[in-house]
């Protein structure tokens, strides 16, 4: 069964994208992640991986409160569709 949340696969994956697109910080290392990536995909991989370190260490505390509700927000990474958040920054 497919479900679409604000015009995005999953509601997890439109909060990703919104909490990127409303941080400046986020959006400059997610620019200079895909500065750095050959292709989509590898942007895909590389802000799964940042979004899971930053997960991790919100859970050990060494983040600030606003980091820690983005992930209450955000709910499961393991649900959000990383493709489709990188392809956002190529169109």
């Amino acid at each position: 069964m497919s479900e679409f949340y604000n015009g995005w696969s999953t509601r997890e994956t439109w909060a990703v994208s919104l909490h990127i697109n409303n941080c400046e910080g986020f959006q400059n290392i997610v620019t200079e992640m895909k500065d750095e990536s050959k292709d989509v995909h590898e942007l895909a991989l590389k802000l799964r991986e940042f979004f899971e370190q930053l997960e991790s260490d919100a859970m050990d505390h060494e983040v600030n409160r606003e980091t820690k509700i983005m992930f209450t927000d955000i709910g499961s990474l393991w649900r959000v569709d990383w493709q489709e958040v990188a392809e956002s920054f190529y169109e």
